[in-house]
């Protein structure tokens, strides 16, 4: 196998000198990676192109460090991008996370385009601490188990805010939860980062030989659209970094408050994937602000000093401003996916004014009830069906088609967005006829030519 890390550290080395050595940085950019494409570019072809942008680099200095890395070519473009042919290292993986941009695109807002989030092993759920215990307690003791689990939560908040240590609910569940090892007690948040390196690192940390861990990343703007902003089962994305908490600020960390297991993997956010390797974890001296294990956790720690020196003794706290239901750990139903339907299908109608025009005739309240009815009895049936109709995506596709084209009726939706994906598949086309019965009686004998959908009264 390749030396990654050694690689890693020449690539950056090089990233960075030709990104600065002309004040367009793109020149440059673009230089390096003709040069490290042995299949397109030979080095008298890179010599010209140096030449003909002035460009200020002695590429016989660079050539053997730019050798190795065009002999790792094929694994970079070939690995990585499936956990069925993963990268051989995390060190791969973070040269690939350059050469795609992930760290420095932007939205048309102007704002990062990705968050991040790394996971040991790509087969565990992201599931919030709080209720990774209780997935395996019967469904009927939920809420008592839960109940437990907040009230330990509130006495320590509870503490926390007495002594000082936050302002408010939040910033001290944020804080119990990057601590939450020391306090022996987990929270609904979920951790995420603005850096694709920090998730690096804890994507690697204590990875063992024969797991695949993942880089995960999240685009802002779509998370922000099936979130519905917070108001959906997606959960809300929350800043809590007061700058004086230094595992939060220095991890660049914010987080999902209370994810739905379930809908979370439903999203089909993008992933990198790795072979782990006993022993390696991501670290480097390549970047600004050096990712390493004393900057993930500072050994002088003032927040860990103060969280020691809590009194022990547990407190009758009151309710925090906003706690977590046991709905997070049962099956999603249809309810849990009308608020994300009505932000796709408010995002669509603002930017097809026409359509919206033409589809007010429908009763969008009853549609989407009843597209939510469906697809969630969909997602109930995965395995059976194509994966591809069971995601958010999907929901998005047929709130879309329902406003674009539902004058052509409900059969032919049922057609376009689910029959063709059955294709050949005789018990995929079952099971989704089996979807129909089940899912409400107005879809029972929806595939019948003159079944309508619901219309606005006095239409």
């Amino acid at each position: 196998m390749l030396d990654w890390k050694h690689l890693h550290h020449s690539f950056e080395r090089l990233w960075s000198k030709y990104r600065s050595a002309n004040p367009n940085p793109e020149i440059g950019i673009q230089i390096l990676r003709h040069a490290m494409d042995p299949e397109k570019y030979s080095k008298r072809n890179v010599e010209k192109e140096v030449e003909a942008f002035r460009f200020p680099v002695d590429i016989d200095r660079d050539w053997q460090d730019i050798t190795a890395l065009r002999d790792a070519f094929n694994p970079l473009c070939d690995l990585g991008f499936s956990a069925d042919t993963p990268a051989e290292s995390v060190y791969q993986t973070a040269i690939q996370v350059r050469l795609q941009r992930l760290d420095d695109e932007l939205n048309h807002d102007g704002a990062a385009r990705w968050f991040y989030r790394g996971q040991r092993n790509h087969l565990w759920d992201a599931v919030p601490k709080i209720f990774r215990n209780l997935r395996e307690a019967t469904e009927s003791s939920y809420d008592t188990l839960l109940e437990e689990s907040v009230q330990r939560v509130r006495s320590i908040i509870a503490r926390m805010i007495r002594a000082g240590l936050a302002k408010d609910d939040f910033e001290a569940t944020a804080i119990v939860q990057h601590y939450s090892p020391e306090l022996g007690v987990g929270t609904w948040l979920l951790d995420v980062t603005a850096s694709p390196w920090i998730a690096l690192f804890f994507a690697s940390d204590g990875g063992k030989a024969g797991e695949i861990g993942t880089l995960e990343y999240i685009e802002l703007t779509e998370w922000m659209l099936f979130s519905n902003r917070g108001e959906s089962a997606l959960g809300a994305l929350r800043v809590g970094s007061p700058a004086s908490v230094l595992r939060i600020s220095n991890q660049e960390a914010f987080f999902l408050q209370a994810p739905h297991p379930d809908i979370l993997r439903e999203l089909s956010n993008r992933k990198l994937y790795f072979h782990q390797q006993e022993g390696v974890v991501f670290e480097s001296r390549a970047f600004e602000r050096p990712i390493t294990r004393n900057l993930i956790y500072p050994t002088e720690d003032p927040t860990l000093t103060a969280l020691r020196e809590l009194p022990s003794e547990s407190l009758e706290a009151e309710k925090l401003t906003w706690e977590p239901t046991a709905s997070a750990l049962r099956a999603p139903d249809s309810e849990a996916y009308i608020p994300i339907a009505r932000a796709l299908l408010g995002d669509e109608a603002d930017s097809r004014p026409d359509e919206w025009k033409r589809a007010s005739c429908f009763d969008w309240d009853e549609l989407l009830r009843q597209l939510c009815r469906l697809h969630a009895t969909v997602r109930a049936h995965r395995g059976e069906l194509p994966d591809y109709v069971t995601t958010l995506h999907h929901l998005h596709r047929i709130v879309l088609y329902a406003l674009v084209l539902g004058y052509l009726g409900v059969s032919r939706f049922l057609n376009s967005c689910y029959l063709q994906y059955c294709g050949d598949n005789l018990r995929a086309e079952s099971a989704f006829r089996q979807c129909l019965q089940e899912a409400s009686p107005f879809w029972a004998h929806a595939l019948e030519d003159d079944v309508r959908w619901p219309e606005a009264s006095g239409r």
